[in-house]
């Protein structure tokens, strides 16, 4: 029954379909061609294996340590590096589940139009975002969480629009994701923030809201773990104190503001002035 309604949606939809796995084929080839090891993917490969002869745990305990609280994309990081074959592999099922999901929120219906859009917007990310601190890193730092973060939710997603409950199979498939998009701190208090105001608005309704839990219960133990590891307010400090000596002096309102209105303006005209993908060069 269900292969024969996947059959209908496909014969129904075919050419939407087709632009896809197009697109799909397209991407994975490009990953094969344009990125390779630079910047802070090489100091990943070269210091986990000199410095710390390839003993990872001693490299992210020092991490967490001085630098960082993303363990477990460090981790995911430091192996990637020494096979970079298969982060060309798995980038490229990350750009599709992207685009993927992406049309999952946003278009139901499989409209071509919305589809081609969603590939285009992709595209319109300067490379120079991508590749000036390494593709490893960058991709796993921000592209990987945000596209995790965004299956995590779906189920919530679905909740709200369908009135649907989460079932078990949920939980399964996006507990995994979860762990690892929340590890990256600015999606995590995104995720955060969504999921308490999916909470107030069950209250209001007479939803259910203990199915939540789990996901509230990561989230909050992950923002915890952020705060306490001594790596961050280090290097917060060290980088404050290189890159902007006096923000520590100005207000939290003016902090915010700057991260705020500064940080849209900024990538508005590095998206209009810059030419780029996730898959080409220079």
């Amino acid at each position: 029954m269900k292969s024969t309604l996947l059959k209908k949606s496909f014969i129904k939809n075919k050419t939407y379909y087709y632009i896809f796995i197009t697109a799909s084929i397209l991407i994975l080839l490009s990953q094969f061609i344009f990125p390779s090891l630079l910047a802070d993917d090489n100091y990943y490969k070269m210091v986990v294996a000199n410095q710390y002869h390839n003993n990872l745990l001693a490299f992210l305990k020092f991490h967490y340590d001085f630098w960082s609280s993303r363990l477990i994309i460090e981790a995911v990081l430091s192996i990637l590096v020494k096979h970079f074959w298969l982060w060309r592999i798995l980038n490229s099922l990350i750009i599709v589940s992207l685009i993927a999901i992406l049309n999952a929120y946003f278009n139901p219906a499989k409209n071509k139009t919305f589809l081609l859009f969603s590939i285009l917007l992709l595209l319109l990310i300067p490379s120079q975002q991508l590749y000036e601190t390494g593709w490893v890193a960058t991709t796993l730092n921000y592209l990987w969480p945000v596209t995790f973060c965004l299956y995590g939710f779906y189920p919530i997603f679905k909740k709200l629009k369908d009135q649907r409950t989460p079932n078990l199979y949920d939980y399964l498939l996006t507990t995994p994701l979860l762990l690892f998009a929340l590890n990256q701190e600015q999606v995590n208090i995104c995720y955060f923030s969504f999921l308490l105001c999916t909470i107030v608005y069950s209250f209001v309704v007479h939803q259910k809201v203990f199915l939540l839990i789990p996901q509230l219960l990561i989230s909050s133990l992950q923002l915890i773990f952020t705060f306490t590891t001594p790596g961050n307010t280090k290097r917060t400090a060290i980088e404050a104190a290189n890159r902007f000596p006096d923000f520590i002096h100005y207000s939290l309102f003016h902090k915010i503001d700057l991260g705020s209105y500064d940080g849209i303006t900024d990538k508005l005209f590095d998206i209009i002035h810059h030419k780029g993908a996730f898959y080409y060069g220079n």
